[in-house]
């Protein structure tokens, strides 16, 4: 998840960006000596509660069951602030597309799953256009803290690149903090510089804030590990998620590991270009025959077994195909595995190739751990289990084709 890579792109205003690096991020640091106060909800919370812990990153909530988080940081279990933890629903994972104009490829650094159970938590409301310069966001991230002195360097260039040397708080040009190994989700306020542009390091449309000593004691800036955290403006008197964070910016080269340092940048996706992407998933409609908890689990016994694809694999014996109408009664099979609306060979090979990874077992398909390395054993069983498979899926389509 965590990766450093070189960032190369046209310099916007006021951003050094000579020899700067950008690093996928985890944690909020703020710059007020009282720190203390960004570990609660602020006074106007923009979104507290919506925000989580997940796969030792941060996403964000924004309804319908749905989270939203920076693609390197995954699908995954999220704690929400209160202490409750939510499984996700596995299959239900999707890749967001870069908007066209900024000579980037298909797939952007941003991803959306669903829960397997409503937290309870309201909708956000997503920006509509992107927050100009100048303008003021607040940031909410989980990751390393920051320790409570601020330290200084005297930085000098030499043909190898910047030279750090630790110096007296006086007479020192680099002025930070040291990271600790601790981490607790925070909130804090930034600035926007500049406009939206594709940042080639992580594929992805995103706008900079500054980490700043001279724009107030709340200044905020993602550090090592703060993917996925939520940046919100206020416009109008009512809080827009307007980006997450994605990476942080390295102005100065050879910068002290573990430290963070007033001049640096946070990468932020800029959401209002992902606007309409983002609403057709989360405000879609539920497929009706299509199992919410656990979409290989057909025949609702709360597990994924070889029984669901050959309860598939029987019906399909039957009719060749069918589009689904009107609602399943308690007792029918969740047929549409792919959520289309149809039952057809499509939705039996989906479950057919989840069998042949090794995934099918008596557990729940929604736990954390979705993808354990099964031993050899279970594999063998498992490649038993898909030839009864697909020798009877071999029967059904013979049947078919001499019914024709």
């Amino acid at each position: 998840m965590r990766r450093i890579v070189h960032v190369v792109r046209p310099a916007a205003a006021g951003l050094v960006v000579m020899g700067s690096l950008a690093s996928t991020a985890q944690a909020v640091v703020v710059s007020s000596p009282n720190s203390n106060v960004t570990l609660v909800a602020p006074a106007n919370d923009p979104g507290w509660n919506n925000m989580a812990h997940v796969n030792g990153a941060t996403g964000v909530y924004l309804g319908d069951r749905w989270m939203i988080t920076a693609g390197h940081v995954g699908d995954g279990a999220v704690t929400f602030s209160d202490g409750r933890v939510f499984n996700f629903t596995v299959g239900s994972g999707v890749t967001l597309t870069n908007p066209d104009g900024f000579g980037l490829t298909g797939a952007a650094d941003l991803r959306m799953f669903q829960l397997t159970a409503d937290p309870g938590l309201p909708k956000l409301s997503i920006a509509t256009s992107t927050p100009g310069a100048g303008a003021r966001v607040m940031m909410i991230g989980a990751g390393r803290d920051r320790a409570a002195n601020e330290i200084g360097w005297q930085v000098t260039t030499s043909s190898s690149g910047d030279v750090w040397t630790p110096a007296p708080l006086p007479i020192t040009n680099a002025k930070g903090f040291s990271l600790l190994s601790t981490s607790h989700m925070r909130w804090g306020q930034s600035s926007v510089v500049g406009q939206p542009f594709g940042l080639s390091a992580t594929n992805t449309v995103v706008f900079d804030t500054r980490f700043s000593s001279a724009s107030g004691p709340m200044q905020a800036q993602a550090v090592s590990g703060d993917s996925g955290g939520g940046v919100f403006q206020s416009v109008a008197g009512s809080w827009n998620l307007a980006g997450l964070i994605d990476a942080q910016e390295f102005p100065l080269t050879n910068q002290p590991s573990g430290t963070v340092v007033f001049g640096q940048s946070t990468d932020v996706t800029d959401l209002a270009l992902f606007h309409d992407q983002i609403l057709s998933l989360r405000d879609q409609a539920t497929p009706l025959w299509q199992n919410q908890l656990n979409h290989f689990d057909v025949n609702r016994d709360g597990r994924f077994t070889a029984a669901d694809v050959l309860l598939l694999i029987d019906d399909l014996q039957i009719e060749t195909a069918h589009t689904l109408v009107g609602a399943p009664r308690a007792t029918d099979p969740f047929l549409d595995v792919n959520g289309d609306g149809v039952f057809n060979q499509a939705d039996v090979d989906l479950e057919s190739l989840l069998l042949s990874k090794g995934f099918g077992s008596a557990r729940a398909l929604s736990s954390p751990n979705m993808v354990p390395e099964p031993s050899s054993v279970v594999l063998a069983l498992s490649g038993l289990v898909v030839i009864a498979v697909a020798r009877r899926l071999t029967m059904a389509r013979r049947r078919r084709a001499g019914n024709k």
